[in-house]
């Protein structure tokens, strides 16, 4: 009497498929969760230093020295040395850490009413040309 408690090649096969349009329509999904997340991550980071430069830029900065309708910079550097960030800044999209040099501009906006805005732009360069950095108290 034969013993057949093996599976066969057509069962083998069959399972081996439902895996693959499984993994086929899983893995598209995954990795677009994954990157989402790291774009929202970064724009965390970005939130994070650009809120760090408004808390450097109350506290530090000589806003005498800002002229109206006028734009300084404040590097990474600067504030991790004043203590508003702490180095190394990972970029989460691509795990590289962010140069140091790179830097948040700070453009003090006056309109016809004399309203004063304060705008802070993260910029991931570090090419600061015609900026003037933000002088410290």
């Amino acid at each position: 009497m034969k013993n057949n408690k093996g599976f066969t090649l057509v069962e083998i096969i069959s399972v081996i498929g439902i895996l693959v349009v499984i993994a086929l329509v899983a893995v598209p999904s995954i990795i677009s969760i994954s990157n989402n997340n790291k774009e929202k991550n970064y724009q965390k980071t970005v939130d994070l230093i650009v809120t760090s430069a408004e808390n450097y830029y109350h506290n530090d900065i000589d806003k005498t020295k800002l002229l109206d309708n006028e734009s300084c910079y404040v590097t990474l550097k600067d504030l991790t040395i004043s203590k508003y960030l702490k180095a190394p800044i990972t970029n989460p999209k691509t795990n590289d850490k962010l140069d140091l040099m790179t830097y948040v501009k700070i453009t003090k906006n006056v309109d016809e009413n004399d309203v004063i805005t304060i705008d802070y732009e993260y910029v991931n360069d570090i090419n600061m040309e015609g900026l003037n950095k933000c002088y410290s108290k």
